[in-house]
């Protein structure tokens, strides 16, 4: 059976829901509150192993290699004294891919059209309505569209959430990440620098209440450095409710990453200008669908972290193939409500558990305690060497384990929504709550 889908937000999370539910014939109407192509933000993101692996099952591998390079490798590095702490290869995983988020959206949203979703930007949400018989969306403008299944894929911000659960709040970190691009050219002409560009795969640089991600952006020609400052408190922050913008005290920025290594300082000195984004997370909330269960949320409209992990995108990927696959078992409408709760009951734990490995691996990243800098380098260099081919995943195992990171990579979701369907039985019609 079919359903008229209504998704609110054209993000990655958005348009790759738009994608699962377009190829398994819904009738499926996007509605992204930005003008198209009007996205700011150009950081750059990691499309990880199990977001890769829907992505080649949707046919997208050869668009995401026209915009991303697989970095095969990360090196983590003590950002002061330049030292190589360990690296993690990513070959044998299914490989980790990098671009701008903006060219990543662009290949996802292609990909919704191409699948016969409609897509309709410049249209803002007031609020959503769990009305009997179908949910309602209300634009700013007055406009009511009602569907058999909204989907709130509006990000951090969500309007879908906010009319859901007026009460919650998501939860602003005091930590910043600011963003720089310099030019491959700029820096080839550095001996210093160049080392850099020519390093294959992605920099993970540690420092006392900071920590740096940096890699080359090849489909643009750029070096893209995202710097995190883990103290940088709101009271400090000159435009504490603005969580992305651009920033211009350049000299602050160079003054706070002044010990590092003279080849990271010189990037930092080529840079013309920054990008800031407040870290801001999404969780404790009451439920992630309605009352009715005729509206659910996904992406980081539902769980939004810190991302230290790397696995924002991929996470708002594996919600919409996990929905769109439960939404196949429904023989009518009345299925819906219970197949989103089920889909809470699958995506939820996953999603708690790699928030938790987030916010550890921030914690670990900017250490200030020496004692524990020399511990945490002494368990990452031993760790992040083992070989993962041949271990069971296993998402209760140690989070530097092979057997997690099998787990984190090679999630069976197939496996995951048969046994979500053994256990809470067959669809059975749902009366909405008025």
């Amino acid at each position: 059976m079919t359903f008229k889908i209504v998704i609110a937000g054209g993000g990655i999370a958005g348009f790759a829901t738009a994608i699962a539910f377009s190829r398994k014939g819904h009738d499926v109407l996007v509605l992204e509150r930005r003008e198209n192509d009007s996205e700011q933000n150009g950081s750059a993101i990691q499309i990880q192993p199990n977001g890769f692996r829907i992505m080649r099952e949707w046919g997208m591998e050869e668009a995401l290699q026209k915009v991303s390079h697989d970095n095969e490798y990360s090196h983590v590095i003590d950002g002061i004294s330049g030292k190589r702490i360990s690296s993690i290869d990513f070959r044998s995983r299914g490989g980790i891919w990098y671009g701008l988020r903006k060219d990543i959206r662009t290949i996802f949203q292609q990909a919704a059209l191409d699948a016969g979703a409609k897509v309709v930007f410049d249209r803002k949400v007031r609020t959503v309505e769990d009305t009997v018989p179908q949910p309602t969306l209300v634009l700013e403008d007055g406009a009511r569209i009602c569907c058999d299944l909204l989907i709130g894929a509006d990000g951090t911000r969500s309007r879908v959430r906010q009319a859901l659960f007026p009460a919650h709040k998501p939860t602003v970190q005091s930590q910043c990440t600011f963003q720089v691009r310099v030019p491959i050219s700029v820096l080839m002409a550095d001996p210093d620098t160049a080392v850099l560009v020519n390093e294959r795969g992605a920099q993970i640089y540690f420092a006392p209440e900071r920590s740096t991600f940096s890699s080359i952006v090849e489909s643009r020609g750029i070096f893209d450095l995202q710097s995190g400052d883990h103290r940088y408190r709101v009271e400090q922050d000159p435009h504490p409710e603005v969580w992305t913008e651009p920033f211009t005290d350049m000299a602050w920025l160079r003054e706070r990453f002044n010990d590092h290594t003279p080849a990271f300082r010189k990037v930092l000195a080529a840079a013309e200008s920054c990008y800031k984004w407040r870290l801001v997370e999404v969780n404790d909330l009451p439920a992630w669908t309605s009352p009715s269960g005729r509206i659910v949320l996904v992406g980081d409209a539902a769980h939004a972290m810190v991302p230290f992990a790397g696995q924002g995108s991929s996470m708002g990927i594996e919600d919409a193939y996990v929905l769109s696959e439960l939404l196949s078992h429904a023989s009518a409408t009345e299925n819906i409500g219970h197949l989103t709760r089920t889909f809470e009951k699958i995506r939820r734990p996953r999603c708690e558990l790699i928030r938790r490995l987030s916010h550890i691996n921030g914690k670990a990243w900017g250490e200030a305690d020496p004692q524990k800098q020399r511990i945490r380098n002494k368990i990452l260099e031993r760790a992040y060497r083992l070989d993962t081919t041949n271990a069971v995943p296993n998402s209760q195992a140690s989070f530097l384990s092979p057997e997690f990171q099998k787990w984190l990579d090679e999630w069976d979701a197939d496996a995951e929504i048969r046994k979500a369907l053994n256990d809470n039985g067959p669809p059975a019609p749902q009366r909405a709550n008025l």
